[in-house]
């Protein structure tokens, strides 16, 4: 049998050669090992992040907050990145499908979530969720926000947020107020009220919000805790009456309007919109979204079409709006426990 050449030259070749060429071959060894091992960690710290498509997950139909929301933050991002930003509904269960598919996505930030605050009264009313929010998901920025406002009907004799509590005490359980659904966030936001002035209201559900404020406008209703971009309209014509916002400081859509706290009441928490993606997403990946997003965000013209939506830019960054959530998170399980809420 022909010996191989491989064979017959470390047989054959002087010993001083032979250990030249080991010398040469553990060398390009060790290159190529390190190279390997730099395009493994730069690629893991995002270096050549993104090189494709990135896509936004709304958990809602078109239309409404969220979605616009994401589409234009998506649009300026796209410009900042050079990749296409996409943005997809997926609606559904309150946000938990479209949350759900974002957790289960690969962890490499090219697909990220777009959702509300919803997200912090999902733990004591959802038990049985497939994922722990706060524990599979990062958060890169809390978008924008607008407050929630108290709302009444015309009829009531009342004008200000302490003649209706005092009105409600010498008419308890008379008062209807209404929200979309069991556990939405009128209907948290309306038991916090209860439980803070310890009037006796009675919770009237409906199938969403437009059926809310219809309930408002024939008296089925006296009262509702909405969004104010949603009510806006209304309360311009004269349809129903506004006695409060729950933002911190007065509103720029409503600036005659006192706030909660102004009145001697807390707040009720706004209704703001973050992006997040899983947890497990390289660091670099994350930095990198986190800044971008909130360049966007911060953009004049992005600022100015959220606002036309009845919004205000917030724009901060992966640890604020972390503790957000977790105070939120906090806030109402005391909250629904209180109150006793339940989804079946």
């Amino acid at each position: 049998m022909q010996e191989s050449p491989i064979r017959a030259f470390a047989l054959h070749e002087p010993s001083a050669e032979r250990a030249m060429w080991t010398t040469v071959l553990c060398r390009a060894a060790v290159f190529l090992l390190a190279m390997i091992a730099f395009t493994g960690q730069t690629l893991g710290q995002g270096g050549s992040y993104p090189d494709r498509p990135i896509k936004f997950v709304v958990p809602y139909g078109p239309g409404g907050t969220v979605d616009p929301t994401a589409r234009t933050l998506a649009a300026r991002a796209s410009e900042i990145l050079g990749q296409p930003v996409v943005v997809e509904n997926k609606a559904g269960a309150a946000g938990s499908i479209g949350t759900d598919f974002v957790v289960r996505a690969p962890a490499d930030g090219y697909t990220v979530l777009v959702h509300t605050n919803v997200l912090a009264s999902e733990p004591p009313l959802k038990p049985t969720l497939s994922y722990n929010f706060l524990k599979d998901m990062t958060p890169l920025l809390t978008i924008d926000e607008t407050p929630f406002v108290l709302l009444v009907h015309p009829s009531l004799p009342v004008n200000s947020v302490k003649e209706l509590v005092a009105y409600a005490k010498e008419h308890p359980g008379k008062l209807n107020y209404g929200a979309s659904g069991v556990a939405s966030s009128g209907h948290l936001r309306g038991e916090q009220f209860k439980l803070e002035t310890g009037t006796n209201l009675v919770f009237v559900p409906y199938v969403d919000g437009g059926a809310t404020l219809r309930g408002l406008l024939t008296n089925e209703i006296q009262l509702a805790f909405d969004t104010l971009p949603g009510s806006i309209g209304m309360i311009e014509g004269g349809k129903i009456k506004i006695l409060a916002v729950g933002s911190p400081e007065r509103w720029f859509l409503v600036p005659e309007v006192p706030t909660m706290k102004e009145v001697g009441f807390n707040g009720l928490v706004s209704q703001w919109i973050g992006a997040y993606v899983r947890t497990d997403t390289p660091p670099a990946i994350v930095d990198k979204l986190a800044k971008v997003l909130k360049e966007a965000a911060n953009d004049p013209k992005v600022r100015d079409q959220y606002r036309k939506l009845g919004f205000e830019t917030v724009a901060d960054g992966p640890q604020e709006t972390l503790k957000r959530l977790k105070d939120e998170t906090d806030m109402w399980r005391k909250t629904i426990e209180a109150a006793n809420i339940k989804v079946n």
